[in-house]
């Protein structure tokens, strides 16, 4: 269930290159918006557009954000992974006779126009003229190129904006009957960028205004799946020095990080925001405040939603409106703020030692720079144990997912004072770390120490140490590799004893096992103050 009482924005950037001044000032006023709103905010990639796709722009996208203090609180999702999502909507629009296949290529297009004695507009998009339409004998024995949305009788569509005020489109007149998958296969950007708002219950879209054009198509989208449709805000445009829009696709220079306060504060110039001298989570508290009080102040949604499959949602006005299924977590986030010695590590350190989740096998040799046994811990915490083990087990290698910002800024600074090399950390649930990332028999060994033991009856379900996710691990293990798990509450003993035992890939390696099977704490890890 996604909350009703909360904000939820997002930044989508495609991976076609790095951050640009531009796509700063995007990112910046979507994050302070949710911030002034009490909400989260999230990063998507939006790389359906695989053949624009830059090799590696995603991971350096998400490490500019990460040294402007900007990081997603859930996880990181890449568009590119999603496509059963954007065939299920698409199939119920076909149901519901809202698309339809279409052979025409652009040349046919332009023919068509021209014979109705229609010009195209320069730089514009020729309108689709619905040479394809059901009702106008379809395909005509020619073979499906791609799939378009079957505007309704009335596409013209009236919103507010909330920078630019009272917008409206004729759809029909300026667009036509748009794309919804191409003509090479590939996924539009419209229908994907309206499932995934849904799916992950976004409330607030803030973006360029460049891509106010864009609103009226998936306004019509939302409305012919039963979606709700998110407030939107278009933020001013930064110019080149003759008048352009700064893009990636001409030739705009990737942002300059020396002085990630520098960049911010031109960023907030762009929006109206005063100029601010300290630290990175300085500047964007006072940032967020001047948001929250003069921009857009703060008011309480009544829109919440379940996510379930758009094949069986029906639109309704009741808070169960069926629409996406929203994956399960394996953690639960906690707020906190990041200290200024964090901030630095973050800047300093992060580009060495944070990696980017990727939905791909990651390449442990040349992440660490060396091969050596790889220790996966899930959930360090604020990172002193954990630094202290790598410390005296420096022929391993440890791979550290934690999503609490404020202890990966903690373990990062520890990083750093204490000369640690054999530490990479994943800000990311590490569920989707082992399915994505790590393959079977890859570890050496996982290291738990002091889930949250959940101590009421009714949330033990949300407990981590449950069969499925014991077997995932004992999976990932090499043959011999050790599953370690500490625990200060003596009932999850309990619970962990039962389900490790009988879990058939694993073996209690404890020759005197003590109670509920558990073995003495080791040398290497450190007494911790939950003992």
């Amino acid at each position: 269930m996604v909350s009703s009482c909360l904000s939820r924005g997002r930044f989508a950037p495609s991976p076609t290159g790095p951050l640009h001044a531009g796509s700063l000032v995007a990112a910046l006023a979507s994050w302070l918006d949710a911030r002034a709103h009490g909400g989260a905010w999230l990063v998507r990639i939006e790389d359906v557009d695989t053949p624009r796709c830059v090799p590696g722009a995603d991971q350096h996208i998400l490490q500019q954000l990460a040294a402007c203090g900007m990081f997603s609180d859930e996880t990181v999702i890449w568009q590119s992974a999603r496509g059963d999502l954007y065939q299920i909507a698409l199939d119920r629009l076909l149901a519901q006779g809202q698309a339809y296949p279409c052979a025409c290529s652009r040349k046919d297009i332009e023919a068509a126009l021209t014979a109705q004695g229609l010009a195209r507009e320069r730089h514009h998009a020729a309108v689709y003229p619905g040479t394809c339409r059901p009702e106008r004998g379809g395909l005509r024995g020619q073979a499906k190129r791609a799939w378009r949305f079957h505007l309704p009788s009335d596409a013209t569509v009236h919103w507010t904006d909330a920078r630019l005020g009272q917008q409206q489109q004729d759809v029909a007149r300026e667009v036509g009957d748009f794309v919804l998958k191409r003509a090479d296969d590939l996924w539009a950007y419209q229908l994907a960028v309206v499932v995934d708002d849904a799916a992950q219950g976004i409330t607030h879209v803030v973006r360029g205004e460049d891509l106010a054009n864009n609103t009226a198509r998936q306004i019509l989208l939302q409305r012919a799946l039963g979606l709700p449709i998110p407030s939107y805000r278009h933020t001013p445009l930064v110019l080149g020095t003759h008048g352009e829009k700064l893009s990636k696709q001409n030739g705009a220079k990737a942002l300059e990080l020396i002085d990630p306060l520098a960049a911010l504060n031109r960023a907030a110039a762009a929006l109206g925001l005063p100029e601010v001298s300290g630290t990175v989570p300085e500047a964007l508290a006072g940032w967020t405040a001047h948001w929250a009080s003069t921009i857009s102040p703060p008011v309480l949604l009544h829109r919440a939603f379940s996510m379930t499959d758009p094949r069986h949602a029906t639109p309704r006005t009741q808070p169960d409106d069926s629409t996406y299924l929203r994956q399960t977590k394996s953690y639960v986030l906690r707020a906190g703020r990041i200290g200024p010695g964090q901030q630095r590590a973050f800047e300093q350190l992060g580009p060495q030692f944070l990696l980017a989740f990727a939905p791909q096998p990651l390449d442990v040799e040349a992440a660490f720079g060396r091969s050596a046994p790889l220790i996966l811990e899930i959930g360090f915490g604020m990172g002193g144990a954990t630094a202290q083990i790598a410390q005296v087990r420096p022929q391993d290698n440890f791979l550290c997912c934690e999503v609490h910002e404020p202890g990966v800024g903690a373990l990062l600074k520890l990083i750093g004072e204490r000369g640690i090399e054999n530490i990479r950390i994943l800000r990311h649930d590490a569920v989707e770390v082992l399915d994505n990332m790590l393959p079977e028999q890859s570890l050496d060994g996982v290291h738990i120490f002091f889930p949250d033991p959940w101590h009421k009856s009714r949330h033990h379900k949300r407990r981590l140490i449950q069969s499925p996710f014991v077997n995932r691990l004992a999976r990932h293990l090499k043959l011999g590799g050790v599953l370690h798990l500490a625990t200060d509450w003596e009932p999850y003993a309990e619970q962990m004893f039962a389900v490790l035992s009988a879990e058939p890939l694993l073996v209690n390696t404890t020759a005197e096992p003590g109670p509920h099977g558990c073995a003495p704490k080791p040398d290497y890890r450190p007494l911790t103050k939950f003992e």
